[in-house]
């Protein structure tokens, strides 16, 4: 059992509230909200207190396996915006020490690159608010807009940066060696298709439709028409896939995305309103996540935020979700609009 989930039964076992725990352990309920939900670890000075607390050893209080450090560490990668730089190193390391591990090396592998990914992100935000105050001061600064896109993953017209030959010959080899993955195929023809290869597409497209005979297929044609210009058939293809797929939310949702990069924002509101209908508890928070986006864009703020807040409202129903990054990135959001 791990520490947080122990300390969570002892101290409602003795009928203890997290503010009475915070209040005798001199830290804020906050922290020991995250122990219990895995997301941080008591710190080692606090042990002997938490014994005593609770009438059990350290021994009996602390034990942690190699699945609860990585279950923590999964949890804090899902549930925190940024790790500070000890909790970061700490996880690093602890990664680092299991890269021989044979049994869970997969699992290593993966949650090293999650964190570092996670990390990066919290840097770029960072980056992204600092090139925002020196614009301020420096407006016409070619070098402050160049450090602005590369916080944000903006739009680079360069060629030479922009293309993605280096991923589309990895995925090329992807599905040689792994033909029955119908997902290698998707991560191909996406790459293919924001870079214009449409002929490519068309093919792998056609080997795609072999392993998955879902809404994909009509999808991604629409996808390729209209990168090739034709907007007609791209809606023709899009319109086909609903109509023969009508019970799929996922088909009405890929068609609302459709319609937004279109910016017939009307349609896609109506479409992601569908899809959420459609899909089955619990729901993901993307339609709602969209149609504030449109909002915005639209610059009908209140009914962003009504959205944002009905994400908000949809973690909390579906997924208990009540804090961490999945809630605080919409808060942020609002709070965003509720500044300009």
């Amino acid at each position: 059992m791990e520490i947080g989930i122990k300390i969570k039964v002892l101290r409602l076992k003795q009928g203890i509230t997290q503010e009475k725990l915070a209040e005798k352990l001199n830290i804020s309920s906050q922290a020991i909200s995250k122990w219990e939900n895995n997301l941080t670890t008591p710190d080692i000075s606090l042990l002997p207190q938490l014994s005593v607390i609770f009438g059990v050893t350290i021994d009996e209080l602390f034990s942690l396996t190699d699945e609860n450090h990585l279950n923590r560490i999964e949890n804090a990668i899902d549930n925190e915006r940024m790790l500070s730089r000890d909790v970061f190193d700490s996880y690093k390391e602890y990664l680092l020490s299991k890269l021989n591990d044979d049994d869970n090396k997969a699992r290593v592998l993966t949650l090293s690159s999650a964190l570092y990914n996670q990390q990066a992100n919290g840097y770029f935000e960072i980056s992204k608010n600092y090139a925002f105050d020196a614009l301020k001061l420096n407006p016409t600064s070619k070098e402050n807009h160049n450090l602005l896109s590369k916080a944000t993953n903006g739009v680079i017209v360069d060629w030479n940066i922009a293309n993605h030959h280096e991923m589309i010959k990895y995925y090329f080899n992807f599905i040689s060696e792994h033909p029955d993955y119908n997902r290698g195929y998707l991560w191909l023809l996406d790459l293919l298709i924001a870079d214009g290869r449409c002929k490519e597409a068309r093919e792998i497209l056609e080997k795609m439709k072999k392993v998955d005979g879902s809404y994909r297929y009509l999808c991604y044609k629409s996808l390729i028409e209209k990168k090739n210009g034709n907007i007609d058939l791209a809606i023709k293809y899009i319109n086909e896939m609903t109509n023969n797929y009508p019970d799929d939310w996922l088909s009405w949702f890929s068609k609302a995305n459709f319609y937004a990069t279109l910016c017939k924002y009307d349609n896609a509101i109506e479409n992601y309103i569908k899809a959420c209908n459609m899909q089955p508890s619990p729901k993901y928070t993307d339609s709602y996540e969209g149609i504030a986006n449109i909002y915005e864009i639209e610059e009908k703020y209140d009914e962003a935020i009504k959205y944002y807040n009905m994400a908000i409202e949809l973690l909390k129903t579906d997924w208990k979700i009540t804090e961490g990054e999945p809630v605080d990135y919409f808060k942020r959001c609002i709070h965003r609009i509720e500044s300009l």
